[in-house]
């Protein structure tokens, strides 16, 4: 299958690293993702050899981008306003959030 180039998907790459289970299915999520469009993963914060058992490219690491993730998601968004052939997603992993307990705690 032939990747639609008009498609960019945005996901997160932070999870519990330990859980290998996690690395199992963001690796074949990531894998059939590719097949619908260009894809460009939040990988800051995230281990080298996690990035490398995602088989990310450096395209398709945030990271290589000189724009924080959700600038990247909001630029690559008002792109999509000039060419109506483009289309941005937003992946949301599954299950809870990671690494952001603190700031839904009510201090």
């Amino acid at each position: 299958m032939e990747t639609n180039s008009n498609n960019i998907i945005f996901c997160q790459a932070e999870i519990p690293y330990e859980n290998q289970g996690d690395l199992v299915i963001n690796k074949i999520l990531l894998m059939q993702l590719r097949k619908y469009g260009r894809l460009i993963v939040n990988d800051r914060k995230v281990p080298a050899w996690y990035c490398k058992q995602l088989e990310l490219t450096d395209e398709e690491k945030a990271s290589t981008y000189q724009r924080k993730f959700p600038i990247l998601i909001v630029l690559w968004g008002l792109k999509t306003l000039f060419n109506l052939n483009k289309n941005v997603y937003l992946m949301l992993r599954p299950g809870h959030f990671y690494g952001e307990k603190d700031s839904l705690i009510k201090k």
